[in-house]
């Protein structure tokens, strides 16, 4: 008694349930992407403003 075919077998819905699948990996992954990368600006954008308050402090 094997589940696992019976898991993975959607029968006529395959081709729209691997579709929908895949579609949603590839938005998952654009929203990981998006996401570190606005991290990485702000966290640049931060370190500059941080640099200049120093700066503007030492005058």
């Amino acid at each position: 008694m094997n589940a696992e075919p019976a898991l993975f077998d959607f029968g006529t819905y395959a081709v729209f349930v691997w579709s929908a699948f895949a579609v949603a990996t590839v938005v998952l992954i654009a929203l990981v992407v998006t996401s570190l990368r606005g991290l990485r600006q702000r966290q640049s954008l931060l370190a500059r403003l941080g640099r200049q308050l120093d700066a503007d402090a030492d005058r």
